[in-house]
C-alpha cells in the first residue's frame, strides 16, 4: 500500500490555527503561512479583539524590512503596541498621556534603527523622536 503526502490544502483540513484570522493577516503581509508551532503562538496570542493592532504591527514590521520568521518578535512588538495604548509614560516635562501612532521602543532599538535610517540629523536623538522614561525607569522613544 503506497502512502500519499498531501502538503496542499491538507493542513487547513487539519489545524485549526490555520483559520485564525490573526495568522491570516500574517499571511496577507507575507505571503505564506508561519510554521505550525509559530501559528499556534500567534492564535495564543492574539485575541480577536485586537486584530486592528496586530494589522499595524504587521504593517510596521514589513516596512521596516524585519525578519518574516521572527513571530516572536512580532508578537513582542503587538505586546508593546497594547501597552502603549493604555501605560501612562513619563516624558521629560513631566507626567504625560501618550497613544502613539507607533509604540514606543527601548533605547538599543531606536538607536539601531537612526543607525540603519543613516543617522538622520547627525545626533541621537534626532528631531521628532520624543524620548520618555517607561514604567521600568529605563529610555523609550516613539520614533515617527
Amino acid at each position: 500500500m503506497v502512502e500519499v503526502s498531501r502538503r496542499n490544502g491538507s493542513e487547513s483540513d487539519e489545524d485549526p490555527t490555520v483559520r485564525s484570522k490573526a495568522v491570516q493577516i500574517y499571511r496577507h503581509f507575507f505571503g505564506r503561512y508561519p510554521t505550525r508551532d509559530k501559528r499556534r503562538i500567534i492564535a495564543d496570542a492574539v485575541p480577536e479583539a485586537e486584530l486592528s493592532a496586530w494589522r499595524e504591527t504587521l504593517e510596521e514590521w514589513k516596512s521596516e524590512g524585519w525578519s518574516a520568521t521572527n513571530v516572536e518578535g512580532m508578537i513582542d512588538r503587538f505586546k508593546r503596541r497594547l501597552e502603549a495604548e493604555t501605560v501612562e509614560l513619563h516624558d521629560r516635562a513631566g507626567i504625560a498621556s501618550v497613544k502613539p501612532s507607533r509604540p514606543p521602543i527601548p533605547y538599543h532599538e531606536a538607536f539601531g534603527l537612526w543607525e540603519k535610517r543613516g543617522q538622520p540629523g547627525g545626533k541621537f536623538p534626532p528631531d521628532g523622536w520624543t524620548m520618555v522614561t517607561g514604567p521600568d525607569g529605563k529610555a523609550w522613544f516613539i520614533v515617527p
